[in-house]
């Protein structure tokens, strides 16, 4: 049984038009559509030619909604549901057009792959672009300093291994003073078109931190690396030999030979200590550094220094017993001392024939005395040498020896105004003595600074056994009290007389004087 492809009537295989609407039915079996064999097309068998004409002829064409039989069309049973007859015609609709080529399975294989590579590949540059987002390490190092988490906000900052840094001062450095505003400079460089290297700086515009781009995978995505930068700090000291300690670095430094660090901002504690013929000395202190080129600071160690004074300057110092190995004469000032330390001391002179003479012993706290600490020797107490054998012994260059001993001597008598300094080395009741006591009297009321540069004996002459004649050139800077300075040249001639085993200046005369 066959259906009109139209209506859908009900149609024997072979009624080649719907008995019903006359559509022209398509073959189902090869059959030609005018009835021909496929083997004789257009010559009927002799069967065929005895069947009634009428069953060649097309149907008479019906009314609109009639059948062959005079009935309506909607009247007649198609035996089919309508929604088959409505299939029906769709069918016959798509079998008009071009029949569509199927798609090969390794075509749509192709096709799934790609669309799964690309959904693949979006997820994972998602993916990466979370994971190297240098937002993230703001994001964290932000969470670290509101959480006093020191080990990681450091954790995101490159420091140098040079330089010395305290983790947890440098964080709260960073919190208190700089935070706000490198957070806001680092969004900033991180969010700018260009990825360029950059400089964050502190609240006084000095650099703080160096941003520098780093290209990740073939340089598709861009961190930043953040490099911390140190400042240096410049310790100077007082005392020779001072070993200084800062973290766990240790160095010796001298007042002439300062010591830099390089660290990070943050507070340091700082000990040191020194020693000399008085002491020991400790000095322990912090230091708060901040982001600047160089900071400066000198380890004061707390003690006193005081003046002194002797009539002997040739006699060796002696501090709580023990020999210093240094004369009166070769040093200006007994100090520093320890504080809260006090110190004896005494002086020893050995005369020419091997006596030992000690002065009084004396501590720092008599330094209240006119001259300052007293290191004197009682003429009384020394015994008197024979004169002959003193004079014996003693030649022309021992008198030339005792101007130049002077000459170190009154060096530090004028500018210090203090003649007792000088005292030892003059004969008592001589031109010298009235002399000189007048002109550092004189001083007494002036700022005056003499810098005595050269001094050098140029003739010795033995006038007699007891006097010799002693020639020297002397160059010495003479700078007033308006800072004007004059270059002296001098040549002089001392009258050094024998008295009791020493030689003592007697007349001091001015051969030639060349001033600039």
């Amino acid at each position: 049984m066959n259906y009109c492809t139209e209506c859908g009537h009900p149609l024997e295989q072979q009624h080649h038009f719907c008995i019903n609407c006359g559509a022209e039915q398509a073959p189902v079996d090869g059959t030609p559509a005018d009835g021909g064999s496929a083997h004789d097309e257009g010559h009927p068998t002799g069967q065929e030619a005895d069947m009634p004409s009428a069953d060649h002829s097309p149907p008479k064409a019906m009314p609109e909604g009639q059948s062959q039989d005079g009935h309506q069309a909607d009247e007649q049973p198609t035996g089919q549901p309508p929604e088959q007859q409505s299939t029906r015609s769709s069918v016959k609709q798509t079998a008009a057009g071009p029949p569509r080529k199927p798609m090969k399975k390794r075509t749509k294989i192709l096709i799934a792959a790609a669309v799964v590579f690309v959904g693949v590949l979006f997820g994972t540059h998602k993916a990466l672009s979370s994971y190297f987002d240098p937002m993230k390490d703001l994001q964290a190092m932000d969470q670290a300093v509101a959480g006093d988490d020191a080990e990681a906000f450091v954790s995101y900052i490159d420091v140098a291994n040079e330089s010395l840094l305290d983790e947890q001062a440098y964080m709260q450095y960073i919190k208190e003073y700089e935070w706000e505003a490198v957070k806001a400079q680092y969004s900033d460089i991180i969010q700018a078109d260009d990825s360029l290297t950059s400089t964050i700086t502190n609240i006084d515009g000095e650099p703080l931190f160096t941003a520098q781009p780093e290209g990740r995978l073939l340089g598709l995505y861009t961190t930043y690396s953040l490099k911390a930068e140190p400042t240096m700090l410049a310790v100077h000291t007082t005392m020779e030999d001072t070993e200084i300690s800062i973290g766990d670095e240790s160095a010796t430094i001298n007042p002439d030979e300062p010591k830099e660090w390089s660290l990070y901002p943050g507070s340091y504690a700082i000990t040191g200590t020194a020693g000399n013929m008085f002491g020991e000395f400790t000095y322990d202190d912090s230091v708060e550094i901040l982001t600047q080129k160089t900071t400066e600071m000198t380890l004061e160690f707390s003690g006193s220094t005081h003046s002194f004074s002797t009539n002997q300057p040739e006699a060796t110092l002696f501090v709580e017993g023990e020999d210093t190995g240094t004369t009166l004469g070769e040093i200006d000032t007994l100090g520093p001392i320890p504080e809260d330390n006090e110190i004896s001391m005494h002086a020893e002179w050995t005369s020419p024939d091997g006596d030992v003479v000690k002065s009084e012993t004396v501590t720092q706290n008599d330094a209240q005395f006119i001259g300052g600490i007293p290191f004197s020797f009682d003429k009384s107490e020394m015994e008197e040498a024979d004169t002959e054998e003193a004079a014996a012994d003693i030649s022309g260059d021992d008198a030339g020896d005792t101007v130049l001993d002077f000459r170190d001597a009154y060096e530090k008598a004028v500018n210090t105004k203090d003649y007792s300094l000088i005292e030892s080395f003059i004969l008592e009741g001589s031109e010298a003595e009235d002399e000189l006591q007048e002109y550092i009297g004189d001083l007494k009321e002036t700022d005056y600074d003499y810098d005595f540069t050269s001094n050098e004996v140029l003739d010795v002459e033995e006038v007699d056994d007891e006097t010799v004649n002693v020639t020297t050139n002397e160059v010495f800077v003479f700078t007033n009290h308006r800072d004007e300075q004059t270059d002296y040249d001098r040549v002089k001639t001392y009258t050094v007389k024998l008295e009791d085993g020493d030689y003592k200046i007697s007349l001091i005369e001015y051969d030639e004087t060349n001033r600039d």
